[in-house]
């Protein structure tokens, strides 16, 4: 996508002239969508432009798009909204991309609502006019709906765990064994990132709080426990107790997945789980 961008040949004037109209388009084409106007909604694509919906086939044309928004929008409980990011501007300056989430929500056939949230990419293009329209416009599932919020919407709510944060007497060291061990990919920087998409079929995370009494996390004498996802289970402990790791009880295996622990270089107890997936969930 990047070499189709900025392969073309030529100097924009002004980057960031284009840069502001591409926003304001988007901001004028997300009021056309929220007021379902269907017209105008779809005078934001350009004549030969393709949306590429997640597991769906993809929708080419102008025509084909009308169509495609008519019936999103004659869905009972239909709404739209997205948030994108700053346009990049090609090197020629007449076309760009910009990232973006959207949520859409919509009534299910019992009429029960549903919200469902994407992340995506927009290709815009400069028309003879001078005008931005979208030429390309793609996205996939986001992460799951956290709910409607309360009566009153006065409530946040959390959404997952963003992280996992705690001391080290010498957390490079800690970063290398954990890197040899386990294959975590720390690069040169001092943490690792788990991309929602590297989790399993069956995995999930889970905030669990123990009572002060528990043993579940001896022998070691921390207040508390990671639970790291694996993809196989009986090699993970081979790698960790090579590593010098001490393997804790035997293998539980469960219907939801296997279970074994070790005590890391600093003490700290990990449990290693192999997700499954449960057969009618």
């Amino acid at each position: 996508m990047g070499a189709v961008l900025f392969a073309l040949a030529g100097h924009a004037e002004d980057p960031a002239a284009a840069a502001r109209a591409v926003k304001d388009a988007d901001r004028s084409w997300l009021a056309a969508a929220a007021a379902k106007d269907v017209d105008r909604t779809v005078s934001f694509w350009t004549d030969d432009a393709v949306i590429q919906p997640p597991g769906q086939p993809a929708v080419v044309g102008k025509e084909a798009i009308r169509q495609y928004v008519s019936g999103a929008f004659a869905m009972p409980g239909f709404s739209i909204r997205w948030q994108s990011g700053e346009p990049v501007i090609s090197k020629g300056g007449d076309m760009a991309y910009s990232l973006a989430t959207n949520e859409v929500s919509f009534q299910d056939p019992q009429g029960k609502p549903v919200t469902a949230r994407g992340r995506g990419v927009v290709v815009w293009r400069r028309g003879p006019d001078g005008s931005w329209k979208c030429a390309v416009d793609t996205w996939n599932a986001g992460p799951e709906d956290a709910g409607p919020r309360p009566k009153g919407g006065s409530m946040a709510k959390v959404l997952g765990v963003g992280g996992v944060f705690f001391k080290s007497p010498n957390p490079k060291t800690l970063n290398e064994w954990y890197a040899r061990s386990l294959g975590m990919d720390f690069g040169s920087q001092p943490f690792t990132r788990f991309p929602p998409e590297m989790m399993p079929k069956g995995g999930t995370t889970v905030w669990s709080a123990f009572a002060d009494t528990t043993d579940y996390f001896a022998p070691s004498e921390q207040r508390f426990m990671i639970n790291l996802v694996v993809d196989d289970l009986d090699a993970a402990l081979k790698q960790v107790a090579a590593g010098g790791a001490k393997l804790v009880g035997e293998v539980e295996r469960y219907p939801y997945g296997n279970f074994g622990w070790f005590i890391d270089p600093d003490g700290n107890k990990v449990e290693l789980w192999e997700p499954k997936v449960v057969e009618g969930k």
